[in-house]
């Protein structure tokens, strides 16, 4: 075979194909597109054990902290906050495996191993009532840089947060804020005549199983469910909330007035073991009813 009929040609680890021909000129072609890799940042979250405490307690309320590396590196510690105000500081921590970042290119991530770090406290102080804020900050290494498609490192300035870059250390990483509201709660149930404030009174100071006590939001609307068997089904709220208006049924709806489906039935001064002379409203059927579902509106 003559030099002029000889062709030789060259696979690269890029996908590069380049040809030499007789007349010693190469010609490349490139086929594929030349690729950079993306990251996975780190996530941090606060999770409290209740979301609605009751005021006046002094229960318990556990606050855990997750902060998942990902592609960013471990922490050297984890910050608790309330509201804005440092609590308590954290350096040591739980450790748990969890999934790791996802190969690219053929190229495991330098990152892996992956876990999530857990540290948790207890907040015990006095529930006042309204809103308290929590918020976790970690302060944590960078991560390394990964592989290109041409197996060529990474090359990108290191960022936070950036799924495009290589995630960096931070000493502020920032958690959502979270919030606990303190409340007081609703008291709802069935009876065989029409309650009075010192019929529930009575029922509160004696923790009566019969009576439902929910810690929730009392300032919106409110959906309750009746187990009746021709009963008047009534509801009562503190005072500090949004008055309701209007109820609706599966199948109606109407005014909360006097005469009416549902009518107020007066303002009561109660007491608990954690508060006292609170005023709450009194809303009751005005006849008596089998088992519904009622939804109280503002």
């Amino acid at each position: 075979m003559s030099l002029q009929d000889s062709k030789l040609s060259v696979n690269t680890s890029d996908n590069i194909t380049s040809r030499v021909s007789s007349n010693i000129k190469i010609r490349s072609s490139v086929d594929h597109k030349f690729q950079l890799p993306s990251y996975d940042p780190p996530v941090i979250n606060i999770d409290p054990l209740y979301s609605f405490l009751e005021v006046g307690s002094s229960t318990q309320n556990e606050i855990t902290v997750g902060y998942s590396k990902n592609d960013a590196g471990a922490p050297l510690s984890i910050a608790l906050l309330k509201d804005d105000t440092l609590f308590q500081t954290f350096y040591e921590f739980g450790t748990d495996p969890i999934e790791d970042i996802p190969s690219q290119f053929g190229f495991d991530s330098p990152n892996n191993p992956n876990f999530k770090y857990e540290v948790s406290f207890n907040d015990s102080t006095e529930v006042t009532l309204g809103e308290t804020k929590y918020t976790s900050t970690v302060e944590h290494l960078r991560g390394d840089p990964k592989s290109n498609s041409s197996h060529g490192l990474d090359a990108r300035s290191f960022d936070r947060k950036n799924p495009n870059a290589p995630q960096d250390a931070s000493s502020d990483f920032a958690s959502d804020d979270v919030f606990v509201a303190g409340v007081y709660p609703y008291y709802y149930g069935t009876a065989s005549i029409p309650v009075t404030g010192q019929s529930i009174q009575s029922l509160i100071s004696n923790s009566d199983p019969s009576l439902n006590l929910v810690l929730g939001d009392n300032s919106a609307d409110v959906t309750l469910s009746y187990e009746s068997n021709a009963e008047y089904l009534w509801f009562a709220h503190a005072n500090v909330y949004d008055q309701k208006k209007k109820w609706v049924t599966n199948s109606s709806e109407g005014d909360i007035e006097d005469g009416g489906f549902i009518e107020k039935s007066g303002e009561h001064s109660f007491s608990n073991s954690n508060w006292s002379n609170v005023d709450y409203t009194i809303y009751q059927t005005t006849q008596p009813e089998n088992s519904n579902e009622i939804t109280y509106q503002v």
